[in-house]
C-alpha cells in the first residue's frame, strides 16, 4: 500500500491528518509517517483506514488501479447556505 494513496484518498475525503488519526486511533505524527512511507501499515490497521476513508480495500492498496469513491450527505460538512438579510424592524 502507497503512503501517497492514503493521503490522496485522506484528502478527497477532506480529512486532516490529525482528523483520520483520532478516527483510527493513531496520532497525526503516525498519520504523516504512513503517508512519507516512513511507517508501514499493520494489517489490524488496514481495516481501520478503509472505515475512515469510505473506501474499499482494493481502492486503499491500490489493486485495480482506479479508486471509486461514494460521497454522502453530511450536515456537519455542507457548506453554508446563503441566507436572506434579516429584515429590519421599524418603530
Amino acid at each position: 500500500m502507497s503512503g501517497k494513496r492514503v493521503e490522496l484518498l485522506r484528502r478527497l475525503r477532506g480529512l486532516s491528518q490529525k482528523e483520520m488519526g483520532m478516527a483510527i486511533g493513531l496520532s497525526q505524527t503516525h498519520v504523516s509517517a504512513l503517508e512519507t512511507g516512513q511507517r508501514k501499515v499493520p494489517s489490524v490497521e488496514v481495516e481501520r483506514l478503509c472505515r475512515a476513508l469510505n473506501c474499499r480495500l482494493d481502492d486503499l492498496i491500490g489493486a485495480e488501479g482506479s479508486i471509486t469513491i461514494t460521497f454522502t450527505s453530511n450536515p456537519s460538512t455542507r457548506p453554508p447556505q446563503d441566507d436572506p438579510a434579516p429584515e429590519a424592524d421599524t418603530v
